[in-house]
């Protein structure tokens, strides 16, 4: 059973510098990107530590949250 009567014909063999240099390009991009950003940034996944969320009834200052959390040294 024929689904289509004519297909595309497409010389795929004929485009393989097109798509190498394509390619290329692309990873030569990502690359570049990596370079001037400095690397890869990593989460807390990969950096090791702790996360920690809190949430309070009213804004509180960050520096005091900070310093409160700091003076508990549970590590």
């Amino acid at each position: 059973m024929k689904f289509f009567s004519k297909l595309p014909q497409i010389d795929f063999i004929r485009l393989r510098y097109v798509a190498l240099s394509l390619s290329a390009l692309l990873i030569a991009t990502g690359i570049g990107s990596l370079i001037v950003k400095g690397g890869p940034n990593y989460g807390i996944d990969f950096t090791g530590g702790t996360l920690v969320q809190l949430k309070f009834a009213k804004s509180l200052p960050l520096d005091e949250v900070r310093r409160t959390m700091d003076a508990l040294e549970v590590c």
